[in-house]
């Protein structure tokens, strides 16, 4: 619904947004948090037209907002809750909600429109001859969100909805901002005291240091998840050799006290303010005040489960060749240390590379997957002579490498999977939740592997890790048809 992206805006010279990038979807209520000064105000006004920006992009459903003024916006179907609550103040109750009837035309009628805005604040029902200038603060301010409600929008933007006011009065706003939520508005707020923040919000943005760093945009998070891989491939392979290098030098303890100082060095590196701003994006559930197994309930899906499971597969294929080839491939190919080492490293690099290349495959690709279980399938497949065959040493490494491209090149595909499986707010949860298969593959891996090797069976080591590659593809099908009922989708976008 409404995207804004890299939003830069000066006051005055002042820089006061730098690179704000934000999303709300249709039936969301998303919040803007932070102190004063932090450019939540700025950001609702340069959405509604009052504040031009130097540079960046604002669209609702498409339509490109820098290119109108703030009336057209709210044609648009944009309504704005001022922080200072302006009412006009000859005007009544009744006469100052009915004022965006006449301005905005809906499938809603006049009457409809604001009897919904009686119904969210029923306590202004008494007011409705009432003037405006004999309201209360807190009375202004229902008034004026009333008002924007009364405009019937797609989007609400709420600035300080509660500030200043008497604690007497806050529970009427949120329960005012909880209807509205239940209409099917979508909504998004400014607000600087956190515990004002309404707990069934689905979003959270912070902002710090005057500007709100730019989330990753929907066309490349497959990138995002690739690079966050690769990463962790990156460390696993430097800490072998950082560390015996300093165990060389400095023993094994200095080793060991070099890596535990490294988790405080970089808790401070997060600490130290940037320049540039920094944002977190909480996810909380669709409806916070629903009961914990409810929510519990909502999260555990059977497609969220079973990921759980195509994740324990992935682990124990992975346990196969990085705990147990170099010793497997000795035994049943009758090669040197050097030479099964060097067949694990090009599996290890390969996947690495396969990896980085993987993300711009994840950002084309539709049908994840599909494209994961083809991934995976031929990963097996590529192995399954070094199952069953007497390879040469060059024929195993080349094996060991273009297996393990493929099968980095569909990781970021296999995150997407998780991501698409993800409620509505749930996505770091569920992360974790399917993210436990690691730990329950890594548990029996082990267990199984080195019963075959005891009862000399190596080359099972591989044929169990195709068997398992072999049934992670089976569970990519079966994800990619249970995915959401729409018209069936080209593998790749256009």
């Amino acid at each position: 619904m409404l995207s804004v992206n890299n939003l830069v805006v000066d006051i005055d010279g002042s820089p006061i947004l730098r690179r704000v990038s934000l999303r709300v979807r249709a039936g969301e209520l998303v919040c803007l948090i932070g102190r004063n000064g932090a450019g939540k105000s700025t950001t609702l006004r340069a959405i509604m037209g009052a504040r031009r920006p130097l540079s960046g992009t604002i669209e609702l459903e498409g339509h490109n907002l820098l290119l109108l003024a703030p009336f057209e916006i709210a044609r648009l179907g944009i309504g704005f809750a001022p922080e200072e609550s302006e009412v006009f103040a000859d005007l009544t109750v009744a006469e100052n909600i009915s004022l965006p009837t006449w301005t905005r035309l809906t499938a809603r009628s006049a009457a409809e429109r604001e009897a919904l805005a009686y119904r969210v604040f029923p306590g202004l029902a008494r007011y409705r001859g009432r003037g405006g200038q004999q309201l209360s603060g807190g009375e202004r301010k229902m008034v004026s969100i009333a008002r924007a409600l009364a405009l019937d929008p797609k989007l609400l933007l709420l600035d300080e909805p509660t500030e200043g006011l008497s604690p007497a009065v806050v529970p009427s706003i949120i329960d005012g901002i909880a209807s509205i939520r239940r209409l099917g508005h979508a909504v998004l707020i400014a607000q600087s005291n956190l515990n004002h923040v309404p707990e069934f919000a689905n979003s959270v943005y912070h902002p710090a240091d005057y500007a709100m760093l730019a989330s990753i945009s929907e066309h490349r998070i497959g990138r995002a998840f690739s690079l966050h891989t690769f990463a962790g491939f990156l460390g696993g392979a430097i800490a072998p050799v950082a560390l015996l290098t300093l165990a060389g030098y400095g023993g094994l303890e200095t080793a060991l006290v070099c890596a535990g100082l490294l988790g405080p060095l970089v808790a401070v590196l997060l600490l130290v303010p940037s320049q540039q701003a920094s944002a977190t994006r909480g996810r909380t559930t669709s409806c916070a005040a629903q009961p914990e197994r409810e929510r519990i309930a909502s999260i555990l899906t059977p497609a969220v489960l079973a990921l759980t499971v195509f994740f324990a597969l992935l682990a124990l294929a992975n346990s196969a060749i990085f705990s147990f080839s170099v010793v497997a491939l000795i035994a049943a190919h009758e090669v040197s240390f050097a030479a099964a080492n060097a067949a694990l490293t090009s599996y290890l690099a390969a996947t690495a590379v396969g990896v980085l290349l993987g993300g711009a495959l994840a950002d084309k690709v539709r049908r994840h997957g599909d494209a994961s279980a083809i991934g995976f399938g031929l990963s097996g497949l590529i192995l399954l002579p070094v199952a069953t065959l007497s390879l040469s040493v060059p024929a195993l490494i080349l094996a060991m490498g273009v297996s393990g491209c493929i099968f980095g090149l569909v990781q970021p595909a296999r995150d997407m999977l998780v991501r698409r499986a993800a409620p509505p707010g749930a996505a770091g949860r569920v992360f974790g939740i399917v993210s436990t298969g690691f730990n329950i593959g890594g548990i029996f891996g082990p267990l199984l592997f080195g019963w075959l090797m005891d009862h000399g069976e190596p080359r099972w080591v591989f044929g169990a890790a195709v068997i398992f590659m072999g049934l992670t593809a089976l569970f990519g099908l079966v994800e990619e048809r249970r995915g959401p009922k729409k018209a069936r989708l080209p593998l790749t976008q256009s």
